[in-house]
């Protein structure tokens, strides 16, 4: 019996390997890494690195300030999380991630090099348990953040060396309040979530995030599963659109406001702010209300991980986590434009 289990995962891997193939999506090998000519960019490189990349020659990364490839990541980190450098993953940590089974990837511009004015982004994974990567980061600079899917092919070569490293699925966060990382992560790449997490990072210093609660999705995305290989397929080639207003419209929609008893349909849209950053400009008091909102209606609703600290007593070995169980999947993600706004709705499911 197990023989016959161990046949057919090894036809599943190999299955999957064949699906995340880099070729599948426009890549010619590079090197240790990838190639691919990108609109609006022109011949992009994503390739891994690992320690012996800290070996390179040191290039300016800042006024007065000069550092390896390494260095070049977690000041990449910096730039686009607005996160001061205390917080970021440093150069002699990364150094290790392979150790884990885990990746860095960083796409880069061809003519430019991974260098300052070349770099473009990066992916940071760990090797997770029972053949789960842990990713934490993916990072794209602002100024290619909106062209032509960098931050998608990126996920597609991490799939590819996840699978290489033994790994056939991966795992990670992201704030559920924002529509851009839902929409990728759910509709495009094909993740599920079931676990929302409270205050996953604590409290965290970044621009971009501002002093708000870290409450997370944490998404799966399973590279053994059929759909999950189809609907990459799909997307690159244009062949699906996904989840749209009409179909939202067509079921039971709550919102952070919403009682979440209400919730007894076998398939609800939850709603979030069409974008959360501009309404925590101009109105931080209802941003944060919707926030507080959002957790309690999703820990109904959803499996929940609370952090549980004894009240005024700093001792690790007396904290513990509080889990409980909830009814629904979330396994989609609309959003559109309805008269001059944008309006954004996770689709939840009964398992």
């Amino acid at each position: 019996m197990e023989k016959l289990v161990e046949k057919i995962n090894s036809k599943k891997i190999e299955k999957a390997k064949k699906a995340f193939d880099p070729k599948n999506f426009g890549f010619k090998s590079y090197g240790n890494g990838w190639k691919r000519k990108i609109d609006g960019i022109g011949e992009v490189i994503i390739a891994p690195i690992t320690w012996e990349h800290a070996q390179f020659p040191n290039q300016p990364l800042g006024p007065n300030e000069e550092g390896g490839v390494l260095d070049l990541v977690s000041k990449m980190q910096q730039e686009i999380w607005g996160m001061p450098p205390s917080d970021a993953v440093p150069g002699n940590v990364l150094t290790i991630i392979k150790n884990t089974g885990g990746s860095i990837l960083v796409a880069y511009e061809l003519a430019k090099g991974f260098t300052k004015d070349g770099a473009l982004g990066f992916s940071l994974a760990f090797g997770g348990r029972s053949g789960k990567l842990v990713s934490h980061m993916l990072g794209v600079r602002e100024r290619v953040r909106s062209t032509a899917d960098l931050g998608w092919f990126i996920k597609i070569i991490q799939a590819h060396e996840a699978l290489k490293s033994g790994h056939t699925s991966i795992e990670w966060t992201f704030d559920p309040m924002r529509g851009a990382n839902a929409r990728l992560n759910i509709e495009k790449l094909g993740g599920k979530i079931e676990d929302f997490t409270i205050d996953k990072y604590g409290k965290v210093s970044s621009d971009l995030y501002g002093n708000v609660p870290t409450d997370r999705f944490t998404v799966e995305w399973d590279l053994l599963s059929e759909s999950v290989q189809q609907r990459v397929k799909d997307i690159y080639t244009g062949k699906t659109k996904g989840l749209s207003l009409s179909d939202v419209k067509k079921g039971l929609i709550i919102n952070a406001e919403t009682n979440p008893n209400a919730a007894l349909s076998k398939e609800v849209f939850f709603e979030i702010p069409g974008d959360i950053d501009n309404l925590m400009r101009e109105n931080e008091k209802k941003a944060l209300s919707l926030r507080r909102g959002m957790r309690k209606t999703l820990s109904a609703l959803l499996n929940k991980h609370e952090g549980f600290v004894p009240e005024n007593v700093i001792d690790p070995a007396l904290s513990s986590v509080n889990e409980t169980t909830g009814e629904f999947i979330v396994d989609g993600f609309a959003t559109g434009v309805e008269n001059g706004t944008r309006r954004n709705f996770y689709r939840l499911r009964r398992k």
